[in-house]
């Protein structure tokens, strides 16, 4: 059993050398963009392991010829989650780049005068009580000490999401001018799972430092790079590859995951089977991530159709940067693999609709509850019921049905009967209580508009909660189930959240 030369060991870590496979496209823009007269800056944007740090590190493995050859210095600092609290963590990001450069200067050119200049500004950077506008002044006059010696200065910031943990708006403002006055300029080329734009207005940041920046989206392999990295095995054949592709649909991390697998058990079911709970795990830990950013119920909305309460923007990451579904010819999207798409049927099925569905209701109730309570100043039931009698737009059937349950479950249970005709409406109705009291109650609690919840209202009453898909368990897809569970999700997090 061959183990010992197995290419996808170790395949969690940045990929270099042999085993990196691919790429020549964003290879081919990183480098037209840091090495162009105008020296732009570069974002490398995409979901966790896709390869981000990996193609920062093409450049960064180059820093030999490229000191050699132009005297460009090549730094590398991941960023970390920081204590807010530390009100020295505004200078680590730029104490760190200006620390590393001073230390590889100091080794290239030791005997170069401008070493001394730059020993005296370190001095000044980590005095502990430097005030701000000092340190800033202190570190374009480092920087611009280097340019005025014939040296470029790349810097590769990975993670850099972190980067609302250390910067606010002026520290931002501090970076911006590095990356673009020509006296003291420094190239930056970043990775993060989201653009420069929404990392710095995250934090509160109107720097505008996004401008500077060009951006790479990486997405999953084209069929021609995955091929290439299967044929890292020599023993695989084209059959085993298609398979992959359709599995992986590309993805380098979760197909070298596969690969691994591969070398030994030499079979593609065999190797799913043994890899698809470290599989499951990435995409239990992507959708963490893309929890932070407020885009893990858009992906379940967007694969089960129901695009309501979706932004252009998030569309726009979910389809088109990030890569996780692809476009059909009847102009559709699905999920970019066949895993993928299990694991999103797998989101559902720890919480079922069934399951969330009688707390909805009680969050459905309980507002409408404040809203009468509000509407009528009172939280008296019988005042309630009066009232609601003269109330053109009730339906009169409707309210006659409400009010004969409620008297028959007060003859059957005495005092235990619920004395809240609201404890009596069906799916149906809620939608009723939704018009009357939208603007004066109901719009504070649930936001957005008034006709988006009466959609997914009709949706629960008239697809999900009628008899027919009621009573009959298989009449109703997965796609169907998941979207009412998503529904039923967002109402009690409406009511919780305003509680």
């Amino acid at each position: 059993m061959q183990t010992e030369n197995n290419p996808f060991k170790g395949c969690k870590a940045i990929v270099e050398g042999e085993g990196f496979v691919g790429r020549e496209e964003q290879i081919n823009e990183l480098n037209s963009h840091i090495f162009d007269k105008n020296f732009d800056n570069v974002a490398i944007v995409g979901i966790p392991h896709i390869g981000k740090s990996s193609l920062m590190n093409t450049l960064y493995l180059k820093r030999k010829e490229l000191w050699t050859d132009k005297r460009n210095l090549v730094v590398w600092h991941t960023l970390k989650k920081v204590n807010k609290d530390d009100n020295y963590h505004r200078f680590d990001l730029f104490l760190s780049i200006a620390s590393q450069v001073y230390s590889k200067l100091k080794k290239l050119c030791p005997n170069d005068d401008f070493i001394e200049d730059l020993a005296e500004y370190m001095d000044i950077l980590t005095e502990k009580d430097i005030r701000w506008f000092e340190f800033e002044a202190n570190l374009k006059n480092f920087f611009e000490t280097i340019v005025d010696n014939n040296i470029r200065v790349i810097t590769c910031l990975d993670e850099f999401d972190y980067a609302k943990d250390y910067l606010q708006e002026a520290e931002y403002q501090l970076l911006r001018e590095l990356s673009y006055v020509p006296s003291y300029r420094v190239a930056l080329i970043t990775t993060s799972r989201r653009s420069i734009y929404d990392i710095e207005h995250y934090s509160g940041g109107g720097s505008n430092l996004f401008m500077l920046f060009e951006n790479i989206y990486l997405k999953p392999f084209t069929k021609m790079e995955h091929c290439l990295q299967c044929k890292k095995i020599p023993f695989i054949n084209e059959c085993d590859i298609d398979k992959l592709w359709s599995i992986t649909g590309g993805h380098p991390f979760i197909n070298s995951i596969l690969l691994e697998k591969y070398w030994t058990t030499k079979d593609v079911n065999k190797a799913l089977f043994q890899a698809k709970q470290l599989i499951y795990k990435y995409y239990d830990d992507l959708f963490y991530v893309l929890k932070k950013d407020g885009l893990d119920d858009k992906v379940d909305r967007l694969y089960c159709g129901y695009t309501e309460g979706v932004t252009e923007q998030q569309r726009d990451y979910i389809y088109n940067r990030y890569g996780i579904f692809i476009f059909q010819k009847d102009e559709s999207y699905i999920p970019f693999s066949s895993i993928f798409e299990d694991y999103l049927k797998c989101r559902y099925k720890n919480i079922p609709f069934a399951d969330v569905w009688p707390e909805t209701e009680r969050a459905l109730r309980k507002s409408i509850s404040s809203a009468l309570a509000k509407h009528f100043n009172t939280k008296d039931y019988t005042t309630w019921v009066a009232g609601l009698s003269f109330i053109d737009d009730i339906p009169k059937d409707r309210l006659n049905v409400w009010k004969g349950q409620m008297h028959a479950e007060k003859t059957k249970y005495g005092a235990a009967g619920s004395p809240n005709i609201i404890n009596q409406l069906y799916p149906k109705d809620f939608q009723i209580f939704f018009k009357l009291f939208w603007d004066e109650c109901l719009s504070d609690i649930y936001g957005k508009d008034l006709f988006y919840w009466l959609n997914a209202l009709s949706f629960i009453a008239d697809d999900i909660r009628n008899p027919f898909a009621h009573s009959r368990k298989g009449l109703l897809s997965e796609k169907e189930q998941l979207k009412a569970t998503l529904i039923c999700q967002e109402i009690i997090d409406c009511v919780i959240r305003k509680k």
